[in-house]
């Protein structure tokens, strides 16, 4: 059995974690992990965990959420985030992937 940790980032009140014409990034990162989630249970073998609270009306905090990914013992975490950049609409973009240090299988699993 492969453990899947999601979360959709922050709650939906986090301050600051706003596009430029005011929508919330957890209503954005909630589409996309909702959209993971139904894919991910699509496979056999596979356990979905989510980490964040899915109404979206609590900001789990980053601990809380590791804490419970580790107790499950999730062989992955994907934390989705739609970062503001300079409080400005534009074509910027990109993906962080973070590994443990020193971890291979998590490094392969980065690239």
């Amino acid at each position: 059995m492969v453990k899947i940790a999601v979360d959709a980032g922050h709650g939906i009140n986090t301050a600051g974690k706003r596009s430029p014409a005011g929508e919330r990034e957890w209503s954005f990162n909630n589409k996309v992990a909702k959209a993971l989630i139904n894919q991910l249970n699509t496979y056999q073998n596979v356990q979905v965990i989510r980490l964040d609270d899915p109404t979206g009306k609590r900001d789990v905090p980053l601990k809380e959420r590791t804490d419970k990914a580790n107790k499950a013992k999730a062989d992955i975490l994907i934390s989705l985030h739609h970062n503001a950049y300079q409080g400005k609409w534009g074509n910027h973009g990109g993906t962080e992937t973070y590994h443990y240090p020193n971890s291979t299988k998590g490094k392969q699993l980065a690239q």
